[in-house]
């Protein structure tokens, strides 16, 4: 399985056609399914376009479309629905365990977006499960979750594990999951108000929450729009489908409001340019309008610019920003000796004096 070169938030030309093939109706998906096949095909394919597949299945079933690699679009989407049936067990197991406990759970990113938003669950590929909870349970959370089985990937000196925003945890099988105490990888806002307006949900009878739409919308976006070394453009599939599936729910004043406390303006105007240009997702002309009328900073642009690039340059200039936005939200000054302190706990490092060393090793990596 190979990769493309550009590895990135933002399709490529054959990803684009394969996005628009699982997205799009009639000709304009059959005609980006041919563009597919004859630019691309299985033998190229990255891992962020294989994680697509299932979803390209369903659509192309629905349109009658058949192909020679039809077979094999069948036999990717019934692992996956496979994958994912065992996946919602554990789910349903690991989220009981907690409210057994008395600790309150979100659901974000993969599951809910499959049992609400995509034709079925197997259209929604996924290799873990990401489950909020409040900060002050992180410390129970840990106990419920290495009595049932998951154990962290590395212990911090103390949970929860700033300046992050999650922690990895697997289990025998493999399996990850994501504890989260805040949901937005930076910003560092209160949460309160995404926990308010959470519903429902509910995995294999046992019952959870997940973000409201317009907060859920918010989070694909945020979180998709990231350099990642594997592509990350699933962020337009599950955005796409989420306000096809959850439009009316949409507030979207609410929608600019979060975006602007949280200082994400800029990354939701390039985002929903993108899904009402590529894959006709009604953003209302009106929301558009508003977030183009709105002058953003040289530093919102660089942190942006940071945030979408592979690189050495880029990558530090994406922890420093970061940096800033946490300081800045615990109303604390940037400092050079506060930044080690800070590469410190984000790289898991012994103490800040071994940091130089890390980022020279980084520097090394990155060069090879």
């Amino acid at each position: 399985m190979a990769r493309t070169t550009r590895s990135a938030c933002w399709p490529t030309a054959e990803q684009d056609a394969l996005l628009r093939a699982a997205l799009l109706d009639g000709d304009d998906a059959r005609a980006a399914w041919r563009t597919w096949e004859r630019t691309a095909g299985f033998p190229e394919i990255d891992e962020g376009s294989v994680r697509l597949l299932p979803l390209v299945y369903r659509n192309l079933t629905r349109l009658g479309v058949s192909s020679p690699l039809t077979a094999e679009l069948k036999g990717v989407h019934r692992r996956s629905w496979y994958k994912n049936q065992v996946l919602f067990e554990e789910v349903a197991r690991v989220l009981s365990a907690l409210h057994g406990a008395g600790i309150l759970t979100v659901l974000l990113k993969g599951v809910p977006l499959a049992l609400t938003c995509y034709p079925d669950e197997a259209c929604r590929p996924m290799a873990d499960v990401d489950v909020l909870v409040r900060p002050t349970d992180t410390g129970p959370a840990l106990r419920v979750l290495r009595a049932a089985g998951w154990q962290p990937s590395t212990d911090p000196p103390a949970w929860p594990a700033e300046p992050r925003n999650a922690w990895t945890f697997v289990d025998r099988e493999a399996r990850q999951l994501d504890l989260h105490w805040r949901v937005f990888r930076v910003g560092y806002a209160s949460d309160d108000e995404l926990w308010a307006a959470a519903e429902a949900l509910e995995v294999r009878g046992v019952r959870t929450l997940a973000l409201c739409p317009t907060d859920q919308l918010l989070h694909v976006i945020a979180h998709g729009i990231v350099w990642n070394p594997v592509p990350s453009i699933r962020w337009i599939a599950d955005a796409t489908l989420l306000v096809r599936a959850r439009g009316p729910a949409i507030d979207w004043d609410r929608l600019l409001a979060e975006g602007q406390r949280r200082g994400l303006l800029l990354t939701l105007e390039r985002g929903l340019r993108y899904l009402a240009d590529r894959t006709q997702v009604p953003v209302p002309t009106a929301v558009l309008d508003r977030l183009g009328a709105r002058p953003s900073g040289r530093r919102e642009r660089a942190a942006l610019w940071a945030q979408m690039q592979p690189g050495v340059t880029a990558g530090m200039l994406r922890i420093w920003f970061d940096y800033t936005a946490y300081e800045r939200g615990r109303g604390a000054h940037a400092g050079p000796l506060r930044f080690l302190r800070y590469l410190s706990a984000f790289w898991k490092a012994e103490s800040p004096r071994s940091v130089p060393a890390m980022i020279l090793d980084r520097i090394r990596h990155r060069l090879q």
